[in-house]
């Protein structure tokens, strides 16, 4: 199988240098983006940060063009977007803790955070307006466009989230209409951001964008299915932001089609565990005992399978070359059996 690699090396300098500014606002943004230590003393290089959002765009340009420079700035914009969402969304869940570390409104309070929230926003359409000499005036406008778009489809997915916490039915037709805009949203604009920072053929169109913006959203989508089973059936306790929207009895994808195909005795039992105020670990384990009785994990291999279809349906009648098509499937495929069922 072919393996793709990114070298992060020139993001992690030009956003470090983006976001070094002297006022106590950036201590808190560097040490959300893993930079610095709560105390603003810079981390040992070796640090693994988490790049969720960036790296998607560096792959999709080094793709493009076997090199992934020239879209750092997008990239950047992309993945402060996505720290800004993280910031208001661990004050919003009272998540304590993400990517192994306490979370930024547990050292510095809520009102801090939500304002360092906003500062993420704010840097994150700076950064792409900087730099649009790398881009030119018109992808810059459809940048800006898809930025926006993919912010406000994120808050849309969020408002449907937290609806449905305390709804006693869903559907898993509503679910997954909730996890396309929550969690492909942004990552169906990180792979719009690859495409825009290459040097785009003759023969681009708004068509080629969408589709660019399909197969990010479907990627995201797999990922929060990923997590969904994680959740549920991780032998050891998942992690905290995983943990916590499972306690908050955030809805998943075990759950729902328990609720929705099983027999009125697993609903029942569900059901029961699902009236209690918050769920402990305990609950988890009942939840994923429940479910592996049922027909779940052939429900969930073709639900997965469907998704995975979509994607590489987009990605085959993309512009993209015979090479090119296979090194991105490439990259998909490892995160499809990377998961164990």
């Amino acid at each position: 199988m072919v393996e793709l690699k990114i070298d992060l090396n020139e993001f992690e300098k030009f956003i470090n240098e983006f976001v070094n500014r002297d006022i106590e606002l950036y201590t808190i943004i560097k040490y959300q983006l893993g930079i610095c230590d709560e105390y603003g003393q810079d981390l040992n290089e070796s640090v693994i940060k988490e790049r969720n959002f960036a790296i998607l765009t560096l792959m999709v340009n080094k793709i493009l063009m076997n090199d992934s420079q020239k879209s750092i700035p997008l990239a950047s914009g992309i993945e402060l977007l996505g720290n800004s969402w993280y910031v208001h969304g661990d004050v919003q869940s009272g998540i304590t803790h993400r990517n192994h570390k306490p979370s930024v409104w547990w050292i510095w309070g809520p009102a801090q955070a939500i304002n360092a929230g906003d500062g993420f926003h704010a840097l994150a359409r700076l950064v792409i307006v900087d730099n649009s000499e790398n881009y030119g005036d018109e992808k810059i406008l459809i940048a800006l466009n898809r930025f926006d778009l993919a912010f406000l489809d994120l808050s849309e997915g969020e408002s449907l989230d937290i609806s449905f916490q305390d709804k006693p039915i869903v559907t898993i037709e509503e679910y997954m209409k909730m996890v396309k805009k929550r969690s492909g949203s942004l990552t169906g604009c990180a792979f719009e951001f690859g495409l825009l920072g290459s040097d785009l053929p003759e023969s681009m169109n708004d068509e080629q964008i969408k589709i660019f913006n399909q197969i990010g959203s479907n990627y995201g989508v797999f990922s929060q299915l990923r997590d969904d089973w994680k959740t549920i059936f991780e032998s050891e306790t998942p992690s905290p932001q995983l943990f916590h929207r499972f306690t908050s009895k955030k809805k998943n994808i075990p759950v729902l089609y328990g609720l929705e195909f099983e027999s009125a005795t697993i609903k029942r039992q569900i059901g029961e565990i699902y009236l209690k105020r918050v769920l402990e670990e305990e609950d988890r384990k009942q939840i994923a005992k429940l479910i592996l009785n049922t027909d779940f994990q052939n429900y969930y291999k073709n639900l997965i399978q469907e998704i995975k279809k979509e994607l590489f349906f987009d990605v085959d009648r993309s512009f993209l070359s015979y090479n090119q098509k296979t090194l991105l499937k490439s990259f998909f495929e490892k995160q499809y059996f990377d998961l164990e069922i």
